[in-house]
């Protein structure tokens, strides 16, 4: 008996669109509100400078504005950097969202596949780790090693671990890809510690600053890569 999986046009498609959304939403409704973070620091700052200029004061109260500019300078600043950082947050929830579904989609067509009567094939869990699945459909002959942007979308799941858990085999393996990501371009910091020009080394972090150097353009690789392989991805599947 041949033990077969299947792709149906209607569930690539879904899978496609699930993807594309959240690219979509992200670019037309999430990112332009952090777009112009300089712009919207300084009217804030401009709007608190007013706020206190038009304060009362009694004709015997001595003060000059000209004493509180720097105060008012750091609110602007700290409130680009607030604005700066949600930003960077943001990019980066959201292309670990739009991995962390690719994922999903790619456990939940082998266990629908597993559970219906006519597959051929069960699974003894559903707890199956990503390694599990890439072997899985391997063995029904889709080998993602073999992909001509496999590495794209390798390197989309090292960022999301490298995100999660810092240092590590991840962020050695996402140096590899991009190298740009961890490049501080500030050499008069270069020598901090042992830091290097390494901003994950420097900050120690990847959330609590803006340590990756990663761009909407990234994202869009990212998507690009990712509804490819729903493309390529064969409609009838047998096990080999």
């Amino acid at each position: 008996m041949k033990v077969n999986m299947h792709l149906w046009q209607g569930q690539r498609s879904r899978y496609i669109k699930e993807l594309s959304v959240i690219y979509e939403l992200f670019t037309e409704r999430i990112y332009p509100v952090f777009e112009n973070a300089e712009e919207d620091a300084q009217a804030f700052q401009n709007e608190k400078w007013e706020d206190f200029m038009q304060r009362p004061v009694s004709e015997d109260c001595d003060i000059d504005p000209g004493d509180y500019v720097d105060d008012f300078i750091d609110i602007g600043y700290e409130r680009f950097e607030i604005l700066s950082l949600m930003r960077y947050r943001t990019l980066v929830m959201w292309i670990s969202c739009l991995c962390q579904i690719w994922e999903q989609q790619l456990f939940k067509l082998i266990i629908d596949e597993s559970e219906h009567h006519n597959s051929g094939f069960t699974l003894k869990t559903r707890a199956v780790d990503f390694g599990k699945v890439k072997e899985v459909y391997s063995k029904f002959g889709f080998d993602f090693e073999t992909l001509a942007y496999w590495s794209k979308i390798d390197e989309l799941r090292e960022l999301v671990n490298t995100v999660k858990h810092g240092e590590g085999r991840a962020a050695n393996k996402l140096r590899n890809y991009r190298s740009d990501f961890f490049d501080m371009g500030c050499s008069s910091l270069s020598s901090f510690g042992n830091a290097g020009n390494d901003t994950l080394n420097f900050n120690g972090s990847t959330l609590l600053e803006e340590t990756l150097n990663i761009s909407t353009n990234d994202f869009k690789q990212y998507l690009d890569a990712l509804i490819a392989f729903w493309n390529d991805i064969p409609e009838h599947m047998t096990l080999v």
